[in-house]
């Protein structure tokens, strides 16, 4: 499609599609009239499995028209139910304000997508006036009425439109190439054992549609005295935008604590019925898990509370990391050394940019933990950091180069540590970090770059 490829002409049916000869007839009386590609309504049970036999019946005719499947609010029930219907449907045509794009059931439209990738379907993102997502179309208006000279409405709804098909088109590429990079290396590398993957929200995984849907605009007359101190305040609720130079707050607590759902869903499903992890659920600010027969162990921490459209500092809640030191202790288990992992970088001003406090991490190293990874680093290089505490305990913070490199040197380096069998070294892939042997694995040997 575009480009130079050639234009395509579909046409859809109008018969009840749960009558099979009908839909037949018709289907093959427009592939007749010129139709390359044909349309047929699956809003139901009956529909969906009569489609198997409306393609069967085609084939017999010789009638080799590909059918495309066109589903309302139930498609995710409907494919999942009739497996025999989304393996012979050509195509599927989703419609994302139909399917909760951006709300809390846009877990409808990632099981749409993950039949897709199943059956190696194409999927048609259809945007419409009728099912455009109101809540999108709201924000849009609104922002539109602040602007010095607001546009026509009819305008700002086509602009919707182009946004509603180009964000669902975003989100289901970002599930399914990650479930696919993900199962790989498991396969490849890690036998197949999913505990040994460790797994922390990003900035990246914030749904910023949801956050500002949970936020309204406050008055020029409601605005705090205080109001500079109170945006750089912990836990604090207004936010600014500066492309608007308009002042927000969070309205609706529990919509903006979805902001993550599209995560946790994913890590939910990639963790469901695994083995051998310490204490792993989605939505924790903070995770456990085991690795090396239980003699490391890892606290994967929620870095992104208090993130969103406009807030870009990295948090972790000081009190998950007391809560996490608490729960290993009260494990009864035994590790050698005590991992931290997040996402963001800590060289920075927090609240400013997209950094995190540095506090924090010096929390984790008076509860023991003596080795810190975290991939948020805007550097082409894998640098290792110390951060000590005043009685002299310190923790090797291990940080991995990002995208946001500069032009002549743009590169990604994976985070890889592998550790030896008797815990002496730990080594980070490519640009590496020898750490010897010590208290925890570290204690009080030198941390080095080799």
């Amino acid at each position: 499609m575009g480009s130079d490829a050639p234009v395509v002409v579909q046409s859809m049916t109008n018969t009840d599609t749960a009558d099979v000869p009908s839909t037949v007839q018709q289907v093959a009386a427009l592939a007749r009239a010129g139709s390359e590609l044909v349309r047929v309504t699956v809003n139901n049970d009956e529909a969906a499995a009569a489609v198997p036999h409306i393609v069967e019946q085609l084939d017999k005719q010789g009638v080799r028209v590909p059918i495309i499947g066109d589903f309302h609010y139930n498609g995710h029930q409907l494919l999942t139910k009739h497996p025999a219907c989304a393996r012979d449907l050509a195509k599927y045509r989703i419609n994302p304000g139909n399917v909760g794009i951006g709300r809390k059931d846009d877990g409808n439209f990632r099981t749409m997508i993950e039949v897709a990738v199943k059956y190696q379907k194409p999927v048609r993102i259809g945007v419409n006036w009728g099912s455009l997502d109101q809540a999108l179309l709201t924000r849009m208006m609104d922002e539109n009425s602040l602007l010095p000279e607001p546009k026509d409405a009819r305008e700002v709804t086509m602009e919707a439109m182009v946004v509603s098909a180009l964000t669902s088109a975003k989100l289901a590429e970002q599930y399914a190439v990650a479930e696919e990079f993900l199962d790989e290396l498991v396969k490849r590398f890690l036998d197949g054992d999913r505990s040994r993957v460790v797994m922390v929200p990003g900035n990246h995984d914030i749904d910023w549609n949801t956050a500002l849907k949970a936020m309204e605009v406050v008055d020029r007359k409601e605005t705090p005295a205080n109001v500079i101190s109170m945006l750089h305040a912990e836990n604090t609720g207004y936010r600014w935008d500066w492309k608007t130079l308009t002042l927000y707050r969070i309205r609706d607590v529990t919509m903006y604590g979805r902001r993550l759902d599209a995560f946790w869903r994913f890590f939910e499903k990639f963790y469901s019925g695994v083995p051998g992890l310490l204490k792993v659920q989605p939505g924790a600010d903070a995770n456990l898990f085991r690795l090396c027969d239980g003699r490391i162990v890892v606290a994967a921490y929620n870095s992104c509370h208090g993130n969103d459209c406009f807030a870009f500092h990295g948090m972790i809640r000081k009190d998950m990391v007391a809560r996490s030191h608490l729960q290993l202790n009260d494990s009864g288990e035994i590790f050698d050394l005590r991992m931290a992992v997040w996402h963001h970088s800590i060289e920075g001003p927090p609240y400013r940019t997209d950094y995190m406090d540095v506090e924090i991490v010096r929390g984790m190293i008076g509860r023991g933990f003596r080795l810190g990874l975290y991939g948020h680093q805007h550097k082409a290089q894998v640098a290792p950091h110390q951060v000590w505490m005043p009685d002299q305990e310190r923790m090797a913070v291990i940080s991995a180069g990002s995208l946001c490199a500069g032009a002549s040197d743009l590169q990604r380096l994976r985070q890889v540590v592998d550790a030896g069998s008797d815990e002496q070294v730990l080594a980070l892939g490519q640009r590496g970090v020898q750490v010897g042997r010590g208290r925890s694995g570290l204690g009080d040997e030198e941390v080095g770059q080799r």
